[in-house]
């Protein structure tokens, strides 16, 4: 082996212990804060059957930018539908885009919504 073949190996294996020690970080996409105040609750009443998605689709468009949204839970039990999500900053803003239905309240973290048409 040359010189210059030595030293490519010395360098390709130094890199290779540094990125092993460190961690890839090959996605440079950004995970969402997860945590009591990033997380809210909507329960909604009213809700039929084949809409479920559309309305999960529609609740991640509304979070925070800059992460991706994450729906860690949702369960339906006869017609509420319950969907934890996040990230969700600024409950009260997030709330105000919601129009697949009534919000009846906001209290803390969780929003409560009539389901319409």
């Amino acid at each position: 082996m040359n010189t210059a073949q030595n030293t490519f190996v010395k360098i390709t294996t130094a890199v290779l212990v540094l990125v092993g020690l460190h961690g890839c970080k090959g996605d440079p996409t950004p995970q969402p804060k997860v945590g009591p105040d990033t997380i809210v609750t909507v329960e909604i009443t009213g809700v039929k059957n084949d809409v479920h998605e559309n309305i999960k689709m529609k609740l991640k468009g509304m979070t925070d930018a800059g992460a991706p949204p994450m729906i860690p839970n949702a369960s339906v039990v006869g017609d509420k539908f319950t969907v934890e999500l996040f990230p969700v900053s600024d409950v009260q803003a997030f709330s105000k885009k919601i129009d697949f239905g009534r919000v009846v309240e906001v209290k803390e973290r969780t929003v409560k919504v009539e389901f319409e048409k």
